[in-house]
């Protein structure tokens, strides 16, 4: 699987300050966007649970 994406200037700045303010690598920061933004696409896929 493979994904493009492009960030503003803008964006890579905030994404800088999370970073910052978190204390840890940009490049950390973006992987947990990354990954939380797959479970949701394929949370998407499977659609609603149902309650049994």
């Amino acid at each position: 699987m493979s994904f493009n994406f492009w960030l503003t200037l803008e964006e890579i700045e905030q994404l800088e300050t999370v970073a910052r303010d978190n204390q840890t690598d940009p490049a950390a920061v973006v992987q947990k966007i990354v990954k939380k933004t797959l479970a949701h696409w394929r949370q998407l896929e499977e659609g609603p649970v149902e309650n049994k």
